[in-house]
């Protein structure tokens, strides 16, 4: 209990890292097909969602042998964004407020584990749900956390999140309301690409903020 409680931040920051060395992995096995092309016999970055690696049947008909893997690796991102909030929380006085995004956290952190069991192909209406609300649980216990995190003594920490919360929201308001202008055929590549690159960034950005306070030592 004391290794755990004494390396909770690099348990977490491994936990968030490890689905992007997962998905990554994943990607170069698969050969499941796509939604144009349900023969391709490889994962198209920009056609290709990160649900299709967790699918129980491929879109060719074949067994996906891995998505317990994909699984796995989601249910523990679930894990580690509730971990992260519970640290963060930690730079708020209030304990309310502590209390509140660590709610938010964990609503999040709850989303991505119920995504995890409920893949694409089985239950698309609840793996869509637990990810939207996993998302924008997790943009609120942000904006939560950088409306009363003090500005003057983590100035840093305040601007980048600041900054990655309103690029996160501009995307999301893009692929929401505007992509309906657009050719269907964009909106497959547009949401497959941003998909990847929120998520991933996400996760990276998670881990960044860790690191910065664990070397600064901003909670202890």
């Amino acid at each position: 209990m004391n290794f755990f409680k004494k390396n909770l931040t690099d348990i977490t920051i491994f936990i968030l890292l490890q689905y992007i060395f997962m998905a990554v992995v994943l990607m170069y096995l698969y050969n499941g097909g796509n939604v144009v092309d349900a023969h391709s016999k490889e994962y198209v970055w920009n056609i290709n969602l990160l649900n299709d690696l967790g699918r129980t049947i491929f879109y060719n008909g074949q067994k996906n042998i891995f998505w317990l893997y994909y699984s796995l690796s989601l249910f523990l991102i679930g894990i580690g964004i509730m971990l992260f909030f519970y640290l963060i929380s930690r730079l708020i006085q209030s304990y309310r407020l502590r209390n509140l995004i660590m709610i938010f956290g964990g609503i999040s952190g709850l989303g991505y584990m119920i995504m995890a069991f409920s893949p694409i192909n089985i239950n698309p209406v609840l793996n869509l749900a637990a990810s939207k609300v996993g998302l924008f649980a997790f943009i609120l216990a942000i904006f939560v956390l950088n409306l009363f995190l003090d500005k003057d003594k983590y100035r840093f920490l305040y601007y980048n999140i600041l900054i990655f919360n309103t690029l996160l929201i501009i995307a999301l308001f893009y692929q929401s309301f505007m992509l309906e202008f657009n050719k269907p055929d964009f909106i497959i590549k547009y949401r497959a690409v941003m998909q990847k690159i929120i998520v991933f960034f996400q996760l990276v950005f998670a881990s960044f903020v860790l690191y910065y306070i664990k070397k600064r030592k901003l909670y202890f």
